[in-house]
Order: structure tokens, then sequence, then C-alpha cells
């Protein structure tokens, strides 16, 4: 096992969350912050920070800085949460990036298993244990003119809990990826702990 020394890479800029309690969910259903907390710590580990070791990835203005080459790997690290705890992440990648055309093509698989993983958002704290795990599965296309796109999504079931629960919640959200006005905006919608959450993020 490789120990990841790198932090997890914060959530920047312009972020937004929405999230609505469906009406068939139990009654410690997950409050907003903590929604928060959980959803966008999961995105930024599964999401985020691999995109973002990707050459050129994230970032509309740099290309690949590695000759053409085709790959398929696979890594396990360890990385600390904010709070306490950590996640174990397994990433799988398979593509290639051309440095000559700044053409780059990655398929992603990136399993988390979180333990005892503590995240706030203001005064609300959430605690994740794998149980089993998050999945995350999605593509990463650059094309020759810079464009970048990502889509794909996150599955998976994980136990939340917080100062009044202790849930399994289960993941099924889609996400997606694209240059907004020069810079890389990711949305992600769909469910989480039985409540819809939706988000931008810069």
């Amino acid at each position: 096992m490789t120990r990841g020394t790198r932090t997890i890479l914060p959530l920047v800029a312009a972020l937004t969350l929405q999230g609505c309690s469906n009406a068939t969910a139990p009654e410690s259903v997950l409050s907003q912050a903590e929604l928060q907390a959980a959803v966008l710590s999961i995105f930024n580990v599964a999401v985020i920070r691999p995109v973002g070791e990707v050459p050129g990835g994230g970032d509309t203005e740099a290309g690949p800085e590695v000759a053409p080459v085709r790959f398929d790997s696979e890594t396990i690290e360890v990385f600390p949460c904010d709070l306490g705890g950590e996640v174990e992440t397994l990433t799988r990648t398979v593509g290639f990036i051309d440095d000559e055309t700044a053409n780059s093509e990655v398929d992603f698989l990136v399993e988390l298993d979180h333990s005892s993983c503590i995240e706030g958002v203001g005064s609300a704290r959430v605690t994740l244990e794998g149980n089993p795990g998050i999945e995350a599965t999605y593509e990463f296309d650059r094309q020759p003119d810079g464009s970048l796109v990502i889509f794909g999504g996150i599955v998976g079931t994980v136990s939340v809990i917080t100062e009044d629960a202790n849930l399994v919640c289960r993941a099924s959200i889609g996400i997606s990826g694209s240059d907004v006005d020069d810079l890389f905006e990711y949305s992600f919608a769909g469910s989480f702990c039985e409540s819809a959450v939706q988000g931008t993020i810069r």
C-alpha cells in the first residue's frame, strides 16, 4: 500500500449545493450542512483529486506535459480527512495523453474506503465509514482545441455518523464537467442518504 503524501485538494470558489428531503426518508435524514460535508468530501476525493493529477487535467490553459503515451495504471493511496481519520483510494486509469495534439482520453475508476473520516461544514460534523464503500466511474476527454469534458457517476453506500444518528447512506450521483468562461466547472446531481443533491464547483 502506498500512503499518499499530498493533502486532499480544497474545494474552491463558486460552490452551491441544494438538498431536499425525500418525503419517505427516515426522521434522521441529514441536515443541509451534513449533506454538504459528506457529498463534497466524496466528490473532492473521487473526482477533483484524480482529475487534477492528470497532466493538463482541470486546467483549460495547460496542455499535457508528457510525450504521447497510452497507459493503464492502478494506484492505492491513503489521504487524511479534514478533521481526523482517513480515506483509502484505489484508482484505475486507462487511456492516452498526446502532447502533440493536446488530446487526451482517460477512463477513471476510483474506489473509496473511509475509516473514521471526519468532515465538517461550520459546526456540523459527519464521520464516514466504508460500508462497503463508494465507487466513481467517469471519462475525461480533452480535445485538440483545449476544450475539456468529464462525465460519469458516483454510486455505493457509506455509513454516516452524526451527533444524532448512525445511518447507512446510498449514493447515486451523476457528475459532469466542462469549460465555462475559461474556467473548469464541475456539476453533480442525484441523491445521497434519501435526499436530492445538486451543485456546481469551480
